[in-house]
């Protein structure tokens, strides 16, 4: 059987109309979705943040200092050119701007607008939701340095972490930095300021623990492994030039080991 809408009437070609509509609900949705496409597009385009980078006491331009976007756990970066300039394209949204040069360089990481780490001011978020933003600037500030050695009663070299506290007006905040197997340990990029100073040592094993007493500078050992900075140990300060410590004997310590065995079964 012929289906009625099969086939031609009076010399025209037929059309199915299930078909026709069909066709243009198709149309239809697709026109919707390129729509929805191109406003979501918009509405999610990207933004470019730029500034300059100097160097605050001379006013010349920091060439390599790396940017950060910050907003919760994404981040996106680029780094300044020669005449300090930068830019960053990121997504929209409300986000914080710090700015660093190198791991162990001599500037103050920067928070903008100006608020060094290490000083207890309020980083200020920049809104990117209306369009391009320009004049994020930076003028980083040399830092100051923490350095020495640490050894054993013998003289031999002790692998000791550095730990400056930096404390004011109730508040605290913690720096770390970086030593290695000859004993030698360094803090660095330190605003100036007046530390506490914590050592630990590093690398024990259960098989081989490490027998070296924790300390506060100057000589304060930490009793039972806690080490109370906030009331004990004497503050260094770091005003007018670098700090070395020189070689800081780690005082030995005890070691308690043992078994623990289950009583019925002896495992």
């Amino acid at each position: 059987m012929i289906h009625p809408f099969a086939g031609t009437h009076a010399g025209f070609a037929s059309v199915n109309p299930f078909s026709f509509h069909r066709h243009w609900r198709i149309r239809l949705l697709f026109a919707v979705c390129l729509g929805l496409a191109t406003l979501g597009s918009a509405w999610a385009q990207d933004v470019t943040v730029s500034g300059v980078v100097s160097d605050a006491d001379t006013g010349l331009p920091v060439e390599g200092a790396q940017v950060f976007l910050l907003a919760g756990p994404d981040q996106s970066s680029g780094f300044t050119v020669a005449d300090g300039s930068y830019q960053i394209v990121a997504p929209p949204g409300a986000t914080t701007v710090r700015a660093s040069v190198g791991e162990t360089d001599v500037y103050v990481r920067q928070l903008y607008p100006g608020v060094n780490i290490g000083e207890f001011g309020q980083a200020q978020e920049i809104d990117l939701t209306a369009g391009d933003v320009t004049g994020i600037d930076f003028n980083l500030v040399p830092g100051f340095v923490i350095s020495g050695t640490s050894v054993d009663s013998t003289g031999e070299p002790v692998p000791a972490g550095l730990f400056p506290v930096r404390l004011q007006d109730g508040q605290r905040q913690d720096f770390g930095g970086s030593f290695n197997q000859q004993g030698e340990f360094q803090s660095d990029r330190l605003v100036p300021a007046e530390y506490k100073l914590r050592l630990q040592t590093f690398g024990s094993t259960f098989d081989a623990p490490d027998r070296h007493v924790d300390q506060l500078y100057d000589g304060v050992a930490c009793v039972e492994g806690s080490c109370d900075i906030e009331n004990l140990g004497n503050p260094i300060s770091l005003i007018d030039s670098d700090f070395n410590l020189g070689s800081v004997v780690m005082a030995d310590g005890f070691v308690i080991k043992g078994t623990v065995t289950d009583a019925a079964t002896t495992d």
